[in-house]
């Protein structure tokens, strides 16, 4: 009789909170600069590898939502999210906002942190 509860309980504790997906974290809002072009994802924005913080983010995130833009060496931005990579979970994926609606998606190699 008190399992039935103990679940229930569980169950409304759980959707209580707001979902967060379990391979995308906020970071603190730190300052990145490109080192290593190489190691950006262009295409990342088109598939599913890696969680984004939202759709926008996401669509804005890629070269198909660059517009013309490309990240390039030496450009800084603010770090808004990490994830892990669906293939190496050892590699670690930053989000970073460059302004004017570009965001770009790098791996630990390619920045430099601030």
């Amino acid at each position: 009789m008190r399992a039935p509860v103990v679940v229930a309980l569980l169950l409304s504790a759980s959707t209580a909170s707001a979902f967060v997906p379990p391979t995308f974290k906020a970071a603190p809002r730190n300052r990145a600069t490109i080192v290593q072009q190489g190691e950006l994802y262009s295409g990342a924005n088109a598939g599913d590898c890696f969680t984004w913080p939202s759709p926008w983010v996401k669509q804005h995130g890629g070269y198909s939502g660059w517009g013309g833009w490309y990240p390039a060496n030496g450009m800084t931005g603010v770090v808004i999210g990490t994830s892990k990579h669906c293939f190496d979970p050892n590699v670690t994926i930053y989000i970073i906002d460059f302004g004017a609606d570009h965001f770009a998606a790098l791996n630990q190699r390619g920045i430099r942190l601030e």
